[in-house]
């Protein structure tokens, strides 16, 4: 989590061994590993609003669920999770009531 970061996210910068389109090696061959899909993003997003919800997430015992869809969303199709409406599908997905969650993350309940 970086708070300091643009609430609008920022160009995500290459890192050792990744291409414009490929993340490194070392990733692709850990993320066949464990089957799951992760292309390189290219946007890295303000992810606070992620967080405050995975704090209520965490509340109701949903949390490793939320954590799984954000995180699907994000490696496999450059979600961007510091958008309110972005977070609130991938909360209903992960069983969260948005009509409680929506409010608190409003209000700056978590931060």
């Amino acid at each position: 989590m970086q708070p300091d970061k643009p609430l609008e996210g920022v160009l995500r910068p290459l890192r050792e061994g990744e291409t414009e389109t490929e993340l490194s090696a070392v990733w692709r061959e850990r993320a066949s590993e464990l089957g799951v899909v992760m292309r390189r993003p290219q946007w890295s997003p303000n992810t606070m609003l992620a967080h405050e919800a995975t704090a209520y997430a965490r509340e109701k015992g949903l949390d490793g669920q939320l954590h799984h869809i954000l995180a699907k969303a994000y490696w496999e199709s450059g979600a961007d999770l510091g958008d309110t409406a972005v977070v609130k599908e991938l909360a209903e997905a992960s069983g969260l009531d948005w009509s409680e969650l929506g409010p608190r993350l409003e209000s700056g309940y978590y931060r």
